[in-house]
C-alpha cells in the first residue's frame, strides 16, 4: 500500500512538473532597484526553459562535430568569457573577436561588437551556431544530426517536453535557440561590491581605495564614464534602467595600417555592417562588470592587462605599432590624461569592485554535468 501511494505521488509530481502552468512561471528575485530584463512575447521565461537552456549551453552535442559547447568560449569562471586569445572554433579556426561576457546580457540593446542590427538573444544565437567564416559551433550542415542527438536522449526528451509542452517532445532549432536565450536572460548579476555599496547601503562593501577610484572613474579629466557609464557599466536598456549608458561605438585607435586609419581587412568594425567609411575601426564599448576577470582586453585581445589599458588611454590611445603614432580615425574623446601611480592603483581597485563573486559562484549558472 505504501509503495502504491508513493508511486501515485511520484506520478502526480511528474504531471505537475510537465504542466504548462509551471512551464510559464519564472521568479526573478531581483533587488528593488533592478527591474528584470525585457522578455520577447514569443519566448516567455519558465523554470523548465531556463534549465533546458543551461544544459544545452554546456553540452558539446550542440556543435556539429559534437566536441565543443557554448561554454568552451564563455567560461563561467572567467565571467562567461575566454582567457585565451584567440578563441578557437570547432574546426580549429581562430575566432577573430573576443567572446563577450554574458552577465546581464538580457538588458543589452545590441549584442555584438560591431553589428548594431543584432538586438535580441534569439537573433544573436544564430551567429555562433551557423556562422561559416570562421565556423564556431558549425551546426550548419549538421542540423539533422544535432536534433537527432537530443531526440534520442531520454533526459532531453523530458526537458523539451517540460520547456515546450505545446511541442509534445519534438526537437527543433527554434526551441534550442529559445531555450539558450532564456538561460542567458536569467544570468542577472547585481551583487558586486560597488552595487552593494551604492545601491544596497553596505557602507563597508567598498574599500577607501575603490571609493577614490570611483571618483576618478567619473571625473571628466579621465573621461572613463563617457563610454562606460550607467549603473551596471554597459549599454543597457535605458527604458528600464534610468541613467543606463547609451550604446557607444568608438574607434580606440589600435590600428592605422595605411596612414588613413585602416584596420585589418578581416576585422574592420562597424564598417562591416554599416558600409560607412567613417565606421572603420569602431566597436561597441563593452560593459565593465567583472572586467578584472576578463583579460586580455579590446575586441581582439590586443591589450594584456588593466594596467596596460589605463596606461594606453592615459597616453591618448596611440596605435599598437608605435607609442608616438595616432590613428586619424581615433575617437576624439580619447584625449589622454595625467594619472599618478597611486591614482592608477585606486582606479584598478574600483574596477576590481565590479567583480560579482557571488554570481560567479552561483551553481544555478554553472554546468549541470559536474
Amino acid at each position: 500500500m505504501l509503495i502504491a501511494l508513493r508511486l501515485v505521488a511520484l506520478a502526480a509530481l511528474m504531471i505537475s512538473v510537465a504542466s504548462p502552468v509551471l512551464a510559464q512561471s519564472y521568479v526573478w528575485s531581483l533587488p528593488a532597484w533592478l527591474p528584470p530584463p525585457p522578455v520577447p512575447a514569443d519566448n516567455p521565461m519558465s523554470v523548465a526553459k531556463v534549465e533546458l537552456g543551461r544544459r544545452l549551453f554546456f553540452d558539446q552535442k550542440l556543435s556539429g562535430p559534437s566536441y565543443i559547447s557554448c561554454s568552451s568560449c564563455h567560461m563561467p569562471e572567467h565571467a562567461f568569457s575566454d582567457p585565451r586569445h584567440p578563441s578557437v572554433g570547432v574546426t580549429g579556426a581562430k575566432i577573430r573577436r573576443r567572446p563577450p561576457p554574458l552577465a546581464n546580457v538580457g538588458y543589452r540593446e545590441t549584442l555584438t561588437w560591431a553589428d548594431h542590427r543584432v538586438t535580441t538573444l534569439e537573433d544573436q544565437a544564430h551567429q555562433p551556431l551557423f556562422r561559416a567564416d570562421p565556423p564556431e559551433m558549425e551546426a550548419n550542415g549538421h542540423e539533422a544530426s544535432v536534433v537527432d542527438r537530443f531526440e534520442h536522449d531520454a533526459t532531453y526528451r523530458q526537458l523539451f517536453r517540460e520547456a515546450f509542452p505545446e511541442k509534445g517532445g519534438t526537437v527543433d532549432f527554434d526551441q534550442i535557440i529559445k531555450a539558450l536565450s532564456a538561460y542567458q536572460r536569467a544570468l542577472v548579476s547585481y551583487t558586486t561590491p560597488y552595487e552593494r555599496f551604492r545601491f544596497g547601503g553596505e557602507r563597508d562593501a567598498l574599500s577607501a581605495s575603490a571609493q577614490r577610484g570611483e571618483k576618478l572613474f567619473f571625473d571628466a579629466k579621465l573621461g572613463c564614464a563617457t563610454c562606460h557609464a550607467g549603473a551596471t557599466f554597459g549599454p543597457l536598456a535605458q527604458k528600464l534602467l534610468p541613467g543606463a549608458a547609451p550604446v557607444v561605438y568608438a574607434n580606440a585607435g589600435l590600428y592605422d595600417l595605411d596612414g588613413k586609419g585602416a584596420y585589418r581587412a578581416i576585422d574592420r568594425g562597424l564598417l562591416e555592417s554599416s558600409a560607412r567609411p567613417e565606421d572603420m575601426g569602431r566597436f561597441r564599448a563593452p560593459g565593465l562588470r567583472d572586467v578584472a576577470k576578463r583579460a586580455p582586453y579590446m575586441h581582439d585581445g590586443s591589450v594584456a592587462s588593466l594596467e596596460a589599458a589605463i596606461d594606453r588611454y592615459a597616453a591618448g590611445a596611440p596605435t599598437l605599432a608605435a607609442a608616438d603614432r595616432f590613428s586619424p580615425l581615433k575617437d576624439s574623446r580619447l584625449r589622454g590624461f595625467t594619472i599618478s601611480a597611486a591614482e592608477r592603483d585606486d582606479l584598478i581597485a574600483f574596477l576590481r569592485a565590479l567583480n560579482d563573486d557571488a554570481f560567479a559562484a552561483d551553481q544555478r549558472h554553472g554546468s549541470p554535468f559536474r
